[in-house]
């Protein structure tokens, strides 16, 4: 979808596109009641605003529906991914080969996770396990299942940052889910493939600085369907994360097995920021001139277009045009040894002639 035609969700609700849960929560229900249809009676404008606003909030209030969104999956957003929990073998079978072949399936956790989440905090969180800073854990998970954990972090630790680091040393696929204090997913991380070294990863930041991520996800994919090369579409993937800044206090989340048949094998490590702010600067240098790189991109894609579609015209012009003009060169060509025929004619007669008298005498 062309950048022009993408609807805006965030500039619906009037909030950045690093804004919290909480900052777009609240602007919703703001606008919401301004536009409310019972407050605004037979008002056709107000009734599409509030339309608008609304389908804005279901897409930037779900995790993983903002991050598809942000991910430029906007034809998609509105329709949900598959609960592999809910479908036969034969699916997943299916689901597993075509995801092997590079083709990124979709997928949503299943609600028994969330339900699970909502029995931890309202039992006891105490029972999870607790992740201590930099102590690296190696464990598996089943398919469609979620291994829950837990990290305390006082005030020191959240203003330096932290940050959850997920490995998949066989390339298994997986989520880390975050969960806010009333058990509701928080952030919502998909893993990566790394093909140099064939595993996949995840990152879970929470920092105080602007950052990107690469989502996996079908812009990003090389099957694409607009017929432009792949070197317009290296930053599809790319955008800014949501900046997410921790309270102290306790937080749980869990790693999700989200492969199709097979168990999740996978090292977990939880790790406090660096505070080099010589890398920090760095890293926000970098961000910042790929951002511009891909708005760069985005734009060159309409011209490219427009280029690429003019040449494909004047390319089947030249088809048509070939045969014609071949014809034309024939055509030429015996005009041309007709012309050298009529004017040679009279000469090879009196050269006849010359030959005759010769032998005659």
């Amino acid at each position: 979808m062309a950048a022009e035609s993408r609807v805006d969700y965030y500039r619906i609700l009037g909030v950045d596109r690093t804004a919290t849960p909480m900052e777009i929560k609240q602007s919703y229900r703001k606008l919401a009641m301004k536009y409310h249809p019972d407050k605004n009676p037979d008002d056709t404008v107000a009734a599409e605003k509030f339309k608008e606003i609304t389908v804005a909030y279901s897409v930037l209030n779900d995790p993983e529906k903002r991050q598809m969104y942000d991910a430029g999956e906007s034809d998609n957003i509105l329709m949900e991914g598959v609960d592999i929990s809910e479908i036969g073998n034969l699916a997943r079978v299916v689901g597993a080969f075509v995801t092997k072949l590079g083709v990124p399936v979709a997928t949503k956790i299943s609600p028994k996770i969330l339900s699970q989440a909502r029995e931890i905090y309202e039992n006891n969180i105490n029972n999870v396990e607790k992740l201590n800073f930099g102590k690296p854990v190696h464990s598996t998970v089943a398919k469609q299942a979620a291994k829950f954990y837990k990290f305390s972090a006082n005030r020191q630790e959240t203003e330096r940052g932290i940050l959850i680091n997920c490995v998949s040393a066989n390339a298994s696929k997986f989520k880390i889910v975050f969960f806010d204090e009333t058990a509701s997913p928080l952030y919502i991380e998909d893993c990566i493939t790394n093909k140099s070294t064939q595993t996949t990863e995840a990152d879970m930041y929470f920092v105080d600085f602007e950052h990107c991520q690469i989502k996996n996800s079908m812009t990003s994919h090389v099957l694409r369907e607009d017929g432009l090369p792949k070197s317009l579409h290296l930053l599809s993937a790319l955008d800014y994360s949501h900046k997410f800044k921790l309270r102290p206090g306790d937080w749980l989340f869990c790693v999700y097995g989200d492969n199709w048949i097979s168990q999740t094998d996978y090292h977990l490590q939880i790790v406090l920021c660096s505070e080099n702010n010589h890398v920090i600067n760095e890293i926000m240098s970098y961000e910042k001139i790929l951002m511009e790189k891909k708005k760069w991109l985005n734009n060159f894609q309409g011209e490219y277009a427009q280029a690429k579609k003019r040449f494909e015209e004047l390319s089947k012009e030249m088809e048509k045009q070939a045969p014609q003009v071949n014809l034309l060169l024939n055509q030429r060509d015996e005009a041309y040894k007709a012309f050298k025929r009529e004017a040679q004619q009279p000469f090879q007669n009196s050269s006849k002639k010359g030959f005759l008298k010769y032998f005659k005498k």
